[in-house]
């Protein structure tokens, strides 16, 4: 059985998707199976006060149709607008089974710079090492190559960035000064993979790792963020037209992936009836 561990914020765990099977997580676990239709089983689901009460941690499971079996489990610990010295807090505080995942993905970082800026790098870097850490612990036979860091997407490439020209930007959490403009955050978050590509490298060559990094996330955004139908009703988070996209980046470039075969799920599959959501 297939068992994959995703850390991270609101991009990992796909918020405002009203379909469990259109999140990225999930649609990835479906094509390392290499099958094109799953029954989606929401196993637990911890949910915490906040903005959009959207949960922290999630277990989900992938169902054989036919006889009911499980194929694969995938737990996703992530919560919007979480930054990466919160996502540490909440690895420890799960206490991970160690060993026990055959692949370990992490998206974190947009809410470092929302929140702070470029003056949030050197913290995002310390915390980024830490996260690594834990994730290595969580690997089976902590393989390194099977963790995989993802670019940051550039979120004013998006519908709700592109209102950074208001005078005050708000989200449902947060109502500040808008000191950003989409110049400043097209700059940030280039600024923060970089930073991000720096610790994986050091990481790589210091502990003499395999660790891989998907930098191609960030170019993705930029050039597709602004397509109609890339982003949810929301304007900020991505639809499954683009984290297919990542999704292909992701079994093109981690090596490990290579030996599995790579459906391709259309439109008509997105909402057949073989892809069902059943509740907790």
């Amino acid at each position: 059985m297939l068992r994959l561990l995703f850390l991270g914020d609101s991009y990992t765990c796909c918020s405002n998707e009203p379909y469990d099977v259109n999140r990225w997580p999930l649609r990835l676990a479906m094509k390392i199976l290499g099958k094109k239709v799953y029954q989606v089983y929401l196993q637990y689901s911890q949910r915490e006060d906040g903005h959009d009460g959207f949960q922290c941690t999630s277990d989900f499971a992938l169902l054989d149709p036919k006889t009911r079996d499980i194929c694969a489990e995938i737990k996703i610990i992530a919560k919007s607008g979480k930054r990466s010295d919160e996502l540490l807090v909440e690895i420890k505080k799960q206490q991970l089974q160690l060993k026990a995942y055959d692949g370990v993905f992490i998206l974190i970082g947009v809410n470092d710079q929302f929140q702070k800026g470029k003056a949030g790098i050197p913290e995002y870097q310390k915390y980024l090492t830490s996260i690594l850490e834990e994730a290595i612990l969580a690997t089976q036979n902590n393989d390194s190559s099977k963790i995989t860091l993802l670019a940051i997407p550039d979120w004013s490439q998006t519908k709700s960035g592109q209102d950074l020209g208001t005078h005050t930007y708000r989200t449902q959490e947060y109502e500040l000064p808008c000191q950003s403009t989409i110049k400043t955050v097209y700059s940030e978050i280039s600024a923060y993979n970089q930073a991000a590509k720096f610790v994986i490298d050091e990481f790589n060559q210091t502990h003499k790792t395999h660790i891989n990094f998907i930098a191609s996330i960030e170019s993705i955004s930029r050039q597709f963020g602004l397509f109609p139908k890339m982003t949810l009703e929301d304007g900020l988070h991505y639809r499954w037209d683009m984290t297919e996209k990542w999704n292909a980046e992701i079994f093109s470039q981690v090596p490990f992936l290579q030996k599995y075969k790579l459906p391709v799920l259309d439109n008509e599959e997105k909402l057949s009836p073989g892809l069902k959501i059943f509740p907790v």
